[in-house]
């Protein structure tokens, strides 16, 4: 399997972007940029030393995206922004990713159906955030990755607050993430940017979700016949402190144990 491939192409159940001035190429009002609030990966929309984000932040205007109405900026990062919204039919709250503008429009939906493909294989476990849907704009190549909302921000923000963990809740949590890596792997995904600004707190903080798949890829095997392993493409990927020695070292063959290391 080549992981620079989709794991399949744009779903006919993709839900169709409206044609309007009101369809929202959403980055957050410059009033929502100020506010503290964690983001999904743990970046924070607004305070000291958040410049480039803020500014990213203050270029977006909020509107609809096919059939949820958005609400408000909960995060930006390198990725784009990720803007809380309602679905006008049901009422569920979501959370939509909008992924940061590519000079090449082909390119920004393969991101974002390469990222709902490894969520899709995911789907259904309580220690991975869940995909709702993909919005396509058929008319520009845009695409916005609708997901479970989570409201209890990032552990790494969990982790600011309480330094410290009982040896107790250290292994209840520990549990729920070696499963949903577990569950991942099983499913043929490597994460490959397991942090602590990856992974969501839900449940009074008792929950957590591995979130932010966006660097994920397909497990590699070697080509039918050969014993060569496949080389991913990429020279460096994800946080470097939590990068596995293999990936310090520049290998590229490495496997689902990048994920194992990162978690601790």
């Amino acid at each position: 399997m080549d992981p620079s491939a989709p794991l399949f192409p744009v779903p006919s159940s993709c839900s169709p972007a409206p044609q309007d001035s009101d369809r929202a190429f959403l980055m957050a009002s410059a009033a929502t940029a100020t506010r503290k609030r964690p983001a999904p990966d743990g970046t924070d929309t607004g305070g000291g030393g958040a410049g480039r984000k803020s500014k990213q932040a203050r270029m977006i205007t909020l509107g609809s995206i096919g059939d949820y109405e958005t609400q408000e900026a909960i995060g930006a990062g390198s990725f784009g922004v990720v803007v809380k919204a309602r679905h006008r039919g049901t009422g569920e709250a979501v959370a939509i990713k909008c992924a940061r503008k590519a000079p090449n429009s082909n390119s920004n939906l393969r991101r974002i159906l390469r990222e709902a493909g490894c969520m899709a294989a995911c789907r259904g476990h309580p220690s991975i955030v869940g995909i709702r849907d993909v919005v396509v704009d058929a008319a520009t190549g845009d695409a916005f990755l609708v997901m479970e909302l989570v409201a209890g921000g990032s552990l790494l923000r969990l982790q600011r607050t309480r330094p410290r963990f009982s040896e107790g809740e250290t292994r209840a949590f520990m549990r729920q993430l070696l499963r949903g890596a577990s569950r991942m792997h099983g499913a043929g995904i490597i994460h490959r940017d397991i942090k602590p600004g990856n992974i969501l707190v839900s449940g009074g903080g008792f929950a957590l979700k591995i979130c932010d798949l966006g660097l994920a890829t397909p497990t590699a095997r070697p080509a039918e016949g050969t014993a060569t392993a496949y080389a991913y493409p990429e020279r460096r990927v994800g946080t470097l402190l939590y990068r596995s020695p293999e990936q310090l070292a520049g290998r590229r063959d490495y496997g689902p144990g990048v994920d194992v290391w990162a978690l601790g």
